[in-house]
């Protein structure tokens, strides 16, 4: 009776430490989905206000990302796609947009336009957009501008770091992984140039 009473309790402590435990566990996980939502909404108050020296990274699972109705996280997700690489690989992707812009006027001493010549035109293409001026006696006016859109895309891969002459044992030697990243710009007009990554271990 004793050994029955006793295994009983003993059952029903097993039960509620599991129980605890699975607690405990789901108490953690649904406090780290509320902290990576406080940091999206600081990030998108970020984003949206006129302060955009800094920006602050959001955090957002796979399925996060392939559901999302953002038009520059669809476009993130497609250059993913396109650079084949599989979701479990994927580090980091990140989106940069800049415009360079340049305006200069030319006077020249001799006269090139005859009397009572203005003319004010823009060449648009979705890439560039060139502005020019031209004006009796002598002003040439021109400017210049270029956006830049850039996706990143950061992703693990393993490779062997010291490989062996002998293929036969690379087999069996372990591979490292090492974070490869991706630069991919939109403007066919601008080439991406010398480019380095650091990560800094703590």
């Amino acid at each position: 009776m004793k050994f029955n009473v006793f295994l009983g309790i003993l059952i029903l402590c097993g039960v509620l430490i599991g129980c605890l435990t699975v607690s405990v566990l789901r108490n953690e996980h649904i406090k780290q989905e509320l902290e990576a939502s406080k940091i999206n909404e600081l990030a998108y108050q970020r984003e949206n206000s006129s302060l955009k020296e800094k920006s602050i990274q959001f955090e957002n699972t796979i399925q996060e990302l392939n559901q999302s109705n953002d038009s520059i996280v669809k476009e993130m997700v497609k250059v993913k796609n396109q650079l084949k690489i599989k979701d479990k690989e994927i580090a980091y992707l990140a989106y940069l947009a800049s415009l360079a812009s340049v305006r200069d006027t030319i006077r020249i001493k001799d006269t090139i336009f005859m009397k009572d010549v203005k003319v004010d035109t823009t060449i648009k293409s979705n890439w560039y957009t060139m502005d020019l001026h031209l004006e009796y006696p002598q002003t040439i006016g021109v400017g210049v501008s270029v956006p830049s859109e850039k996706y990143i895309v950061s992703s693990y891969s393993k490779v062997l770091l010291n490989p062996a002459k002998c293929k036969v044992r690379n087999w069996f030697k372990k591979k490292s992984q090492v974070v490869e990243i991706e630069v991919v710009e939109k403007n066919p007009y601008i080439i991406n140039g010398k480019q380095k990554f650091i990560e800094v271990i703590k």
